[in-house]
């Protein structure tokens, strides 16, 4: 041996700057936005199969490209009972946080998940979070290794 180092000792960072660059860029959308489901349904749509749902829900339903990024909206009566549901684009960009939290008045309670990845708004808000929750413990082993 001649004391020089062996020529492989690049190769485990230059495998930790690839797979966080992959992983970076599998979290980026293009400018064109992301593409989301889009459909609602409501228990007053009597002549309307479910097809939107998290019970029903379809991929066959229509899909759009949102600069926004998605969301699924759940509305809920006084009572606690099903009023709207919805996927769409994302209402607002400056709340896109990939989690889900609720928004309460007198007279209806909504459940507002959102998402910046293409069709992430297509299961329920945890499924969503779950696949946020992998995605940073994916990027520290990354990290770490």
């Amino acid at each position: 041996m001649s004391g020089r180092p062996s020529s492989n000792w690049f190769l485990l960072p230059v495998t930790t700057v690839v797979l966080v660059g992959l992983f970076c860029l599998s979290t980026l959308h293009t400018v064109e936005g992301v593409q989301c489901y889009v459909c609602s349904w409501s228990p007053a749509d009597s002549n309307r199969v479910d097809v939107c749902t998290r019970k029903n829900f379809s991929e066959s339903v229509r899909t759009h490209s949102c600069e926004t990024g998605c969301e699924t909206v759940t509305v809920f009566d006084k009572n606690g009972r099903l009023d709207f549901f919805y996927r769409n684009c994302a209402a607002n960009t400056s709340s896109i946080t990939g989690t889900c939290f609720n928004e309460t008045s007198k007279a209806i309670t909504k459940e507002i998940c959102n998402c910046d990845s293409n069709y992430c708004n297509q299961g329920s808000g945890l499924e969503q979070q779950l696949g946020i929750v992998l995605s940073g413990v994916l990027a520290l082993l990354v990290m770490h290794f």
